[in-house]
């Protein structure tokens, strides 16, 4: 009979700390609403200190727009989505054969010298990494696909950046950051 009230009392106490973390994790925010085959919420967890804003040039073809704070030594991230009919039926940049990631490497490729390599979000979606190496202004960009949007994230050092390196701590917050996004599908808006 003791060894089933202590099982008993340590099964409440393990259902006590999932609860406790369940609520402790932070719930994710809307960060914005796009209509481009269809209409979805973006939902993610900003980076401490970081907004967003909706760049006004945003078309129904692509959203623009950064997560910024007012910390001008801190660096910006800028957001670009857009739906390509050519990668229209491809789910994750996962599905595409080397040849095809090739071609997307040479968009790259075309005025500055970069080094691309590969990770992937904790969800296992792989992520094109583009880090900036020559003389131009450091910058890394994240691209990946997912139900045939192209998603950019470009990293770049903050305005009043001493030092315009970008570390791999900042690295890490990006993969983070589109970890955490969430394509939500939502009703449009009757126009």
């Amino acid at each position: 009979m003791k060894k089933l009230i202590a099982l008993i009392l340590c099964a409440a106490l393990a259902l006590s700390c999932a609860a406790a973390l369940a609520e402790a994790a932070p719930e994710k925010e809307d960060i914005v609403t796009i209509n481009m085959n269809g209409a979805f919420a973006l939902k993610g967890l900003l980076p401490e200190g970081y907004k967003w804003a909706l760049d006004p040039n945003s078309t129904s073809e692509q959203m623009l727009g950064a997560f910024s704070t007012d910390d001008l030594t801190r660096p910006i991230l800028q957001l670009s989505i857009a739906l390509d009919d050519t990668y229209g039926d491809v789910e994750r940049l996962n599905d595409l054969s080397d040849e095809e990631l090739q071609i997307l490497e040479d968009t790259y490729r075309y005025d500055s010298t970069v080094e691309i390599s590969y990770t992937e979000t904790a969800h296992g979606t792989k992520l094109m990494v583009v880090r900036e190496v020559g003389t131009d202004r450091d910058y890394v960009a994240f691209f990946t696909i997912y139900k045939g949007h192209m998603i950019d994230l470009v990293l770049v050092p903050g305005m009043e950046a001493e030092d315009p390196t970008i570390t791999q701590e900042q690295v890490d917050t990006c993969v983070k950051l589109l970890s955490d996004l969430d394509f939500v599908p939502v009703e449009a808006p009757a126009a």
